[in-house]
């Protein structure tokens, strides 16, 4: 079992499809997946086909029973999220003494009932998201090839560096591209690409996801890629980053 952080504190870099992507990808790989949405926004639980929530990620973090259900979207379960997560996350800081480790004490009683389990995080590096990364085992940057998108990779990876004080076992999985034009020959984004390759290394994932209109349209209709568009070049580019998941 490997939980698993999806993160970047800039927006527009598609998180949410990336979770839901990976999570597609091994799903229809056999495995069993558990998404939890903590960002406030709530577009993971909505992809998923969920629109009317009353129990929360935030719920299950201070304990509460039944706020794993499983999905319209099938094969898989789901702890979702509302607006009501901005107003909770000043409830969890006074909860427990150690409010950042509320996540990973919850998922304790219920990981082993999954082979992976994939987590959206909001667009902040606030106390959700501080939850998230001790909780993970691994996490993993998804960037756009633009130049802002260096900045905000520096400010997650010092943030995560902090974060290794709390869970030392707490691994980077790499950085993936995301929203890549397929006929995309700008100098700045080969440019970006190249430099972000030269200063991560191995850490540079070999896996591009490129643009495609399939994510936003099962997205929208509440359906998984696999069962949605099987044959999409997105779901080619995510089934690539699930292998090398698996294998890292």
């Amino acid at each position: 079992m490997e939980v698993i952080a999806i993160t970047n504190q800039k927006g527009g870099t598609g998180k949410t499809t990336s979770v839901l992507g990976i999570g597609s990808a091994l799903i229809r790989k056999g495995k069993r997946v558990l998404f939890i949405d903590l960002d406030p926004q709530s577009n993971l639980t909505r992809g998923l086909g969920m629109k009317h929530v009353f129990l929360t990620s935030a719920d299950f973090m201070t304990g509460k029973d039944k706020c794993i259900f499983t999905s319209k979207a099938g094969n898989n379960s789901l702890i979702p999220a509302n607006d009501s997560l901005y107003t909770k996350e000043s409830e969890l800081m006074s909860h427990s003494a150690l409010p950042q480790n509320l996540l990973k004490k919850a998922l304790a009683k219920v990981k082993d009932q999954f082979d992976y389990i994939l987590i959206d995080c909001p667009p902040a590096l606030g106390m959700y998201t501080i939850n998230a990364l001790i909780a993970a085992d691994t996490f993993y940057i998804p960037m756009q090839a633009g130049f802002f998108s260096l900045e905000g990779l520096n400010k997650v990876l010092q943030v995560t560096e902090q974060v290794r004080e709390l869970n030392r076992d707490l691994k980077f999985g790499g950085v993936f591209i995301t929203r890549l034009h397929p006929n995309d020959r700008r100098i700045i984004a080969k440019n970006i690409i190249s430099s972000i390759k030269k200063t991560l290394g191995r850490k540079f994932l070999n896996a591009f996801i490129r643009e495609d209109v399939s994510a936003d349209e099962s997205q929208i209709r509440g359906k998984l890629l696999h069962d949605y568009a099987p044959g999409s070049r997105i779901m080619e580019d995510y089934t690539r980053l699930s292998t090398i998941i698996e294998q890292s």
